[in-house]
């Protein structure tokens, strides 16, 4: 009876607060019912040892449980919230920003609808890495305009060790059309980091390079 009763509180309870005294009290139980019913002389210490090893042994078995199930959780809820913070953020840069890119821990593009749409580009971006996506610097032009780069630093987001990087930018020239977007990365930090984002523009027939600003605080 005394061990049914501790595997019961085993698979039903995973909250250590009742389950170490309630082993511990089971284990008791069974040491006292056994000297009540054959007396003090045959209490060994073998008769005492094995209900408080099995106690042990469940209360350890019981702890581990109750903490993965305990991390489980909270990864599900920060996931969650991740979640919920880029739809957030997202809706908001809608109304700020000319395109937006989201990038996974390794500076990786995951998300890129927006940008691909503000360059009327019919190929996806999606799974690149920016240091793919690098003009050579003697291509690089002299003429320049502003730009606003609104960046948000997402941890925990789809499981992720680090962080998701989400970027909206907002272009000053509006009436120009944008054929391609180049970024150039340092591959050498630890992550990686984004330096320079390059777009290839093309207005009123002629073709050429801005390069808009410097990026920073993306570790």
């Amino acid at each position: 009876l005394m061990e049914v009763g501790q595997l019961t509180m085993f698979a039903c309870y995973c909250d250590s607060t009742v389950h170490v005294p309630g082993q511990a009290a089971l284990a008791l139980a069974e040491i006292v019912g056994f000297a009540a019913s054959s007396g003090l002389q045959s209490v060994s210490v073998e008769v005492v040892a094995h209900p408080l090893l099995k106690a042990l042994i469940l209360i350890f078995c019981s702890v581990v449980l109750e903490s993965t199930m305990r991390e489980g959780v909270a990864a599900q809820f920060r996931g969650a919230d991740a979640e919920s913070m880029v739809t957030s953020f997202r809706t908001m840069l809608k109304g700020l920003s000319d395109a937006e890119l989201l990038l996974d821990e390794s500076l990786q593009i995951t998300d890129d609808d927006l940008l691909r749409g503000s360059l009327v580009m019919e190929e996806s971006l999606k799974g690149q890495v920016f240091s793919n996506l690098l003009l050579p610097d003697t291509e690089e032009q002299a003429q320049r305009v502003g730009a606003d780069l609104f960046h948000v630093r997402i941890p925990h987001l789809r499981g992720c060790t680090d962080a998701f990087h989400l970027l909206g930018l907002k272009l000053d020239a509006a009436l120009w059309t944008f054929s391609e977007v180049c970024m150039k990365v340092d591959a050498r930090a630890n992550p990686p980091k984004v330096v320079s984002v390059h777009f290839n523009y093309r207005s009123n027939g002629e073709v050429g390079e801005v390069l808009t600003l410097g990026m920073c605080g993306l570790n």
